[in-house]
């Protein structure tokens, strides 16, 4: 009883820090101050948030590799299992953008994108999340996951394989949708009605009189 009260503690635990973290709701807000200040309002703030980026991003992920090496020796308990959970984590998370992308009737391009996201892994946002929420996680390990093993698999096998994927079933869907009827070609030769219907002139169907001597 008191396994599953501690199991349902931290699932409720790890929901709320997800929708709810100071980061999540942070992001969200940014969404909603860009969206409502335009153009004009990312032009201001441009020197604040965007030229920054790099510097702060660097000293971010130093911090993390900082966080990592204090616990370098639970990489003693990264399995074989868990190694293979960086690598079919991502093909589950690759099929279901793709089913969406089906689903809406996203083009190649859109469809290989949203697979990418499905299928990535956060070293950014989540690392912070589960530092506060799960303290008892070990960052030796869902950081290796995420950075050494997704992260290139990624890289160097994913996206090819999300790009051909996504050509083929978009490919299929197109082949199986009803055909678009178009009109028939102009006649050759006919290019006095065919420039009357460039000018949005109804082309002319009388003929000249003949005028043939006996």
């Amino acid at each position: 009883m008191q396994l599953s009260d501690s199991k349902d503690s931290l699932a409720k635990t790890v929901v709320r820090e997800v929708l709810l973290h100071g980061s999540v709701v942070l992001l969200f807000g940014s969404f909603a101050i860009g969206w409502l200040t335009g153009a004009k309002g990312f032009e201001e703030l441009t020197p604040v948030f965007v030229t920054p980026f790099k510097a702060i991003l660097c000293v971010f992920l130093l911090d993390m590799g900082l966080v990592v090496a204090r616990r370098l020796p639970d990489l003693r308990t990264l399995s074989l299992g868990i190694a293979a959970f960086g690598f079919y984590r991502p093909l589950i998370g690759a099929a279901a953008g793709m089913g969406v992308a089906l689903a809406l009737g996203l083009s190649v391009g859109g469809a290989t994108l949203l697979a990418v996201l499905g299928a990535s892994a956060s070293y950014l946002v989540v690392p912070a999340i589960m530092r506060d929420a799960l303290p008892q996680a070990s960052p030796a390990i869902y950081l290796t996951l995420a950075l050494g093993i997704t992260v290139p698999f990624n890289l160097v096998v994913g996206i090819p394989l999300y790009h051909g994927a996504a050509r083929a079933l978009m490919s299929a869907a197109v082949g199986k949708a009803p055909a678009i009827e178009r009109p028939p070609p102009p006649i050759a030769g006919d290019d006095r009605n065919e420039s009357s219907f460039t000018r949005g002139e109804a082309p002319s169907t009388s003929e000249e009189p003949s005028h043939d001597r006996p």
